[in-house]
């Protein structure tokens, strides 16, 4: 249901721009991400500054959405982060979807206050981060299309973790009807992602990057008998935003 009834309600927004996606299943598909401010954690690791947003209205937002579609031929929008999940969204997301947009998520998987839209069928891609250092919080979303975990850590605790995770998220059921081919099933895909960023935190995209690859290939082999795939940064790799 509508969470608002206003085209001025404002939303905290960093930045809205055209890029590729560079992660997970849509990895190289082009889009238009809407990044908002503010987070629920505070990741250490975290490479995306979050804390610099503006207030825009929807209108706003949907006239920068619709400049950039029409300027780069582009009819799908991200809402990144931050997490976006944290904010009333869903009037936003209705009027875009009206438009005709293909509108994918990406959440950290801890604020379960939009899941009307996932009811509603509103979004076409739920991509969840669940975040190893933050793992006492998990008690909202269930359900994503698919699940990033970035190999923060080395261990079998880690490992444990990601295994839980796995038996506890399904994949949402409206792409359920569309998984009857051999790529998808009831579950949502599985992705690790290396940490690429050093203990010192500099040098976030180095020449050599055994200091991120490594630990995730250790964790990659302990769990690719169960249906897990290794997702790098394509856009950090291709340098571009």
């Amino acid at each position: 249901m509508p969470q608002n009834n206003q085209t001025n309600f404002t939303l905290p927004v960093v930045e809205i721009f055209h890029s590729i996606q560079g992660e997970g299943y849509n990895a190289g598909k082009p889009v238009i991400f809407v990044r908002f401010g503010g987070c629920n954690l505070n990741c250490p690791w975290c490479d995306t500054d979050w804390s610099k947003s503006k207030q825009m209205t929807e209108k706003a937002i949907i006239e920068k959405v619709s400049k950039l579609s029409k300027e780069y031929n582009c009819d799908n929008i991200i809402f990144t982060g931050g997490e976006p999940m944290m904010y009333a969204i869903y009037n936003l997301v209705q009027a875009l979807k009206i438009k005709g947009f293909w509108i994918g998520v990406e959440t950290n998987g801890i604020s379960d206050g939009n899941n009307q839209l996932i009811l509603d069928n509103l979004i076409d891609w739920i991509s969840c981060s669940p975040k190893y250092e933050f793992r006492d919080k998990y008690l909202g979303l269930m359900a994503a299309s698919e699940i990033r975990i970035v190999c923060s850590d080395v261990n079998d605790n880690f490992i444990d973790w990601c295994k839980k995770i796995q038996k506890r998220f399904t994949a949402p059921v409206f792409h359920q009807a569309m998984m009857g081919n051999k790529y998808f099933n009831k579950e949502p895909l599985f992705y690790l992602s290396p940490c690429d960023i050093k203990p010192d935190k500099v040098n976030k995209i180095n020449k050599d990057c055994s200091f991120a690859i490594q630990p995730m290939l250790y964790i990659y082999n302990k769990l690719k008998d169960d249906g897990w795939r290794i997702s790098l940064q394509l856009h950090k790799l291709m340098k571009v935003r």
